[in-house]
């Protein structure tokens, strides 16, 4: 389904599931989080769905929640902030560094990320979402870096993801991810609190956003004892 007329990037909050069939190298860009071997096969029949809670005030807030390929809850908490350095986190049981923040299309280091496509409601005072993830593979780097925002896709606008990843071995994976709106958040959803998402896709009871002076942190929660991982 489109994104609604009315959703700008100040305000990415809803339910989004990943379109396979319109997104471009989605299994290399997946398969470069440098997935652990167990998860491979999950990873083939696994959509993400996201629900997203982003607030716009004094600081840009963007909470997210997916229910992993295992099973696994995955809750992203991103403070926008160009200023904070990259924090570790954990991504499908690898060590990654994240940094979100806005920047202008010219100041890209990669061309496509923000080359001509991008509606004008991806921007906010002429700035796009940027966010990079750098992490290692067989003890060497890799780097990925991603746009945020909306494009027509197929006569429809959507919320898309225009992602660059630099290989260990320094092959370049351009790729997009495009998603499908499935719908507003539920009314309990508030300023203070941030939206959970259970593994089987329902949503649970609302707990308190955590507060932290870290620019990122990515919650794991196991389905079976609810045991916890944080960086």
């Amino acid at each position: 389904m489109a994104a609604p007329t009315s959703m700008t990037s100040r305000d990415l909050s809803g339910k989004f599931i990943l379109n396979k069939e319109l997104s471009k190298r989605n299994k290399d860009i997946l398969d470069e989080h440098n997935v652990a071997e167990h998860m491979r096969n999950a990873l083939a029949n696994y959509v993400p769905h996201l629900t997203i809670r982003h607030r716009f005030g004094a600081e840009e807030i963007v909470d997210i929640s997916r229910p992993g390929p295992d099973g696994q809850l995955i809750n992203e908490h991103r403070l926008v902030d160009a200023a904070a350095p990259p924090l570790p986190a954990v991504v499908y049981g690898r060590e990654v560094m994240l940094a979100t923040r806005r920047v202008v299309v010219g100041d890209l280091e990669f061309p496509n990320l923000g080359a001509a496509g991008w509606l004008d409601e991806s921007f906010v005072d002429g700035k796009i979402l940027y966010t990079t993830a750098v992490g290692t593979k067989d003890g060497a780097e890799w780097r990925m870096a991603q746009t945020w925002g909306f494009e027509n896709i197929k006569g429809e606008k959507r919320h898309t993801r225009r992602v660059h990843v630099v290989t260990p071995q320094g092959q370049v994976i351009e790729g997009r991810l495009v998603y499908d709106y499935e719908g507003s958040l539920p009314t309990f959803a508030n300023d203070k609190t941030a939206i959970f998402v259970g593994a089987d896709g329902t949503h649970s009871r609302v707990r308190p956003l955590v507060s932290s002076a870290r620019a990122a942190y990515i919650e794991v929660i196991k389905p079976d004892f609810r045991s916890r991982g944080r960086m």
